[in-house]
């Protein structure tokens, strides 16, 4: 059985990663007390000598909770997930503040801290491409680690490219991986009022699959994979900028936020225990699920347990 803890655990995407796989949760960590709700509520049961620490590992009081509780049972994995808003390309040109960035650096020398007390065989944190930069070398933390970019669509519905970090092997990619289509909902759906006036331009790949011009709507093909998608919390000027699907009779309807939660790879089954906004902020801060499985399967077997 492998012992892990998970860092900034959000909406528990690393633990959905390990069901079913020999992976025991010895704690979770979070700032946000409806984040380790969310993982008591999907993943209690199954784990229930899991500790959930509410703490902000900026501080040297968080980082003291984790080290505490790895410390007593001792720790073959860290994995985690570091938030990403402060760097995150979706601010566009709204740069963080002085202050907000020292957290940051903060967070990720209390992180790296933690991985370099417990010394895991194993470890790996997902994040934006945009945190490298932020990073401490192997020479500063005095210990070697991996950056891979991985593209979610190799392994599941959705095409998100993320960077991962630390010391874990080669994820294997799936042969056939599922589709948008694997991830549509009966409805019902919401649609902008006045959807006939955009013009429906066809889904684009590469570097432009998320790029939607003024007064347009991205129509996504769900044999394909989809880009990154928030939900159908779209209003105003932001319809413009929303992917959608067609419908049999010819209409065009957004995504539901249930369907970006499957996307990036979280069951049918799963219960957020928050608000609607709140969800889906979770959802857009989980890792790619298919992805981190991958990982996680992969250490397994080089663990010497059945994947």
């Amino acid at each position: 059985m492998i012992r892990a803890i998970d860092l900034c655990c959000g909406a528990g995407g690393w633990a959905c990663a390990a069901r079913g796989l020999p992976i025991e949760w010895v704690a979770v960590a979070d700032l946000a007390p409806d984040c380790l709700e969310t993982w008591r509520v999907n993943h209690g049961r199954d784990q229930p000598g899991c500790q959930k620490l509410l703490c902000d590992l900026s501080t040297d009081d968080g980082v003291r909770q984790v080290l505490d509780a790895g410390v007593d049972q001792g720790v073959d994995l860290i994995v985690g997930g570091i938030p990403c808003e402060e760097v995150s390309v979706a601010r566009g040109a709204n740069r963080a503040s002085t202050v907000v960035m020292d957290r940051l650096h903060a967070l990720v020398d209390g992180i790296f801290g933690v991985i370099q007390d417990l010394e895991p065989r194993w470890w790996c944190l997902e994040d934006v491409r945009e945190i490298e930069p932020f990073l401490p070398g192997p020479l500063l933390v005095g210990m070697p680690y991996d950056v891979r970019r991985i593209q979610a669509r190799d392994y599941g519905p959705q095409s998100r490219l993320r960077s991962f970090i630390g010391r874990f092997p080669e994820p294997e990619p799936e042969p056939e991986p599922s589709r948008l289509a694997s991830c549509l909902r009966p409805g019902p759906h919401l649609t902008a009022p006045d959807h006939e006036r955009y013009e429906k331009v066809p889904q684009a790949t590469g570097r432009n699959a998320a790029r939607v011009g003024r007064d347009k709507m991205r129509v996504l093909d769900p044999g394909t994979a989809s880009p990154t998608v928030m939900g159908a919390l779209s209003r105003g000027s932001r319809q413009r900028r929303s992917f959608v699907v067609e419908t049999d009779d010819g209409r065009h309807r957004f995504l539901g936020w249930q369907e970006a939660a499957m996307l990036q790879g979280f069951p049918e089954d799963y219960l957020f225990a928050s608000g609607y906004m709140r969800a889906e902020k979770m959802v857009g801060q989980a890792i790619p699920i298919q992805v981190g499985r991958a990982i996680l399967r992969a250490i397994v077997a080089m663990q010497g347990g059945a994947p």
